[in-house]
């Protein structure tokens, strides 16, 4: 049986657009929740890294930190894995930065 290219990597696909509705959502989540606090916060665009690839683009990874890291920190995780496969293109965006009550 042959699955076409849409077939074959739906999964893929739905994963990547979630996780970027994810992205979106806490970024929207946390500056309405600033506004219902009544705290005023100069809000500035999100940083994000992209590595791109050094020969012909086959592949991207999105990279996603965890809490209480920031993109340069994992730029030096992904610097390596790029120069290894310089097909594929990295993104690593910085997420917001939210209170944490308990960690």
């Amino acid at each position: 049986m042959t699955e076409t290219f849409a077939e074959k990597y739906l999964f893929l696909i739905f994963a990547v657009i979630l996780i970027l509705f994810l992205v979106i959502g806490i970024a929207i989540f946390s500056q309405s929740t600033n506004k219902k606090n009544k705290v005023k916060k100069k809000t500035s665009c999100l940083e994000t890294i992209i590595i791109e690839p050094t020969k012909k683009h086959s592949a991207t990874v999105i990279f996603l930190h965890g809490l209480g890291d920031n993109t340069q920190n994992q730029q030096n995780i992904c610097q390596p894995l790029a120069d290894k496969n310089p097909h594929i293109k990295f993104i690593i965006p910085q997420a917001p930065t939210i209170s944490v009550s308990m960690n």
